[in-house]
């Protein structure tokens, strides 16, 4: 990013909206995760089943938490035509890629053996999620063609 491009208010508001809907879009599908996650402890009723789901809505919280803050402090940034400081999204960008680690490290079903915990815990797919999304954190290219491309090379 160019200095020209990091002055400019227009890129500054483009990138504060970007960061709004990046937020609207992960806190609705951690909800949509949550509930997915309630309707099968529901079905397949069992104390690690409710005990797995209770640290999962614990962790949501947090995180929903965490990004409501940040779309607070985001709103008005777009209202009066500032910009969020570079420490606090950087402290974001940080939290918000330890929320996966550490689900993955902590619900990993002991039923399986240590080597493969990582891989099937469902939390994985929070990491795609995250890195999907972190794309709208960036400047655009000029397509959506160039937008779809560094979509997928930012995830691989």
């Amino acid at each position: 990013m160019s200095p020209f491009q990091d002055e400019s208010p227009a890129f500054r508001q483009a990138l504060l909206k970007s960061e709004r809907l990046r937020i609207v879009i992960l806190l609705v599908a951690v909800g949509i995760a949550i509930l997915a996650r309630l309707l099968r402890t529901l079905v397949a009723w069992n104390p690690d089943n409710a005990s797995s789901l209770v640290w999962l809505i614990l962790f949501a919280c947090g995180l929903a938490a965490m990004e409501l803050l940040v779309l607070r402090a985001v709103r008005p940034a777009i209202a009066l035509g500032k910009s969020l400081s570079h420490p606090a999204r950087l402290l974001n960008i940080l939290l918000e890629t330890c929320f996966p680690a550490v689900l993955i490290a902590h619900l990993s079903s002991t039923a399986l053996p240590p080597e493969y915990r990582p891989i099937v815990n469902p939390a994985i797919l929070l990491y795609f999620l995250l890195i999907s999304l972190s794309a709208l954190r960036f400047a655009g290219g000029t397509s959506q063609k160039d937008d779809l491309t560094a979509i997928v090379f930012k995830g691989i």
